[in-house]
């Protein structure tokens, strides 16, 4: 349902890695960032809903390689220009991963 409301995807930079590939619900493709190793919040991905939407969870699949995140935060925002940080997720491992808010 949430995909019928999303208007578009933003990212950080990824050399060949598109965005579109982290909401595709294929497996065999990925999303990665240019940047690596990154700073803290230089790699974001970041969708923007044309409606409301009410997020209660959502599921994570990162590769058991060097490039996994073991910190996540969720930032939302009602304008996209102020951004809150509406959680944080400490020790996200490799493979699959469901976050609950």
């Amino acid at each position: 349902a949430a995909q019928q409301g999303r208007s578009r995807i933003v990212s950080s930079p990824g050399n060949g890695w598109p965005a579109s590939n982290a909401f595709d619900s294929d497996q065999n493709t990925a999303w990665r960032t240019g940047c690596g190793p990154c700073q803290p919040g230089q790699p974001f991905l970041g969708v923007e809903f044309a409606d409301t939407v009410e997020l209660r969870c959502f599921m994570l699949w990162q590769d058991y390689d060097s490039s996994s995140c073991a910190y996540l935060f969720l930032e939302i925002s009602p304008d996209g220009v102020s951004w809150m940080t509406k959680a944080d997720f400490d020790n996200v491992g490799p493979g699959q991963s469901y976050l609950s808010l």
